[in-house]
């Protein structure tokens, strides 16, 4: 048996922490966290080496858009037509304030930044930010 998300989620949790909610909480909480605290002191350096401002929210910073679609059950001309919306969450351009993309702090807050997306996303598959 395979583990799927549920809904809309981007991450799985699989039975054995379904089952100890408790410690899957602190686990997932725990490591959002730490990918928070370091890519701030991270932030910290970069904004000391470029003279800008930054922070963890800077880098990569996600913009979620909802845009209304019209659907259509029998065709496009069909009188049966509805509208949805549809919410997509994309990365902001520029990626960061900082321009020297040979510099491994940059590579280092690219790494925290999906270790809090791959948080974040476990802290919604366990329901914690309801």
């Amino acid at each position: 048996n395979r583990c799927k998300a549920k809904g809309s989620n981007r991450a799985v949790v699989c039975g054995s922490c379904q089952r100890d909610s408790a410690r899957a909480t602190l686990t997932a909480m725990e490591m959002l966290n730490k990918a928070q605290k370091d890519a701030h002191a991270v932030a910290k350096i970069c904004s000391v080496c470029n003279g800008g401002f930054e922070s963890a929210e800077t880098f990569a910073a996600t913009k979620t858009l909802t845009t209304n679609q019209a659907v259509s059950r029998d065709g496009p001309s069909s009188m049966f037509a509805a509208s949805r919306n549809k919410t997509t969450t994309g990365i902001v351009t520029p990626i960061a304030n900082c321009s020297c993309i040979d510099c491994p702090k940059t590579y280092e807050r690219h790494r925290l930044r999906e270790s809090e997306l791959e948080a974040t996303e476990i802290c919604k598959a366990l329901d914690l930010f309801n």
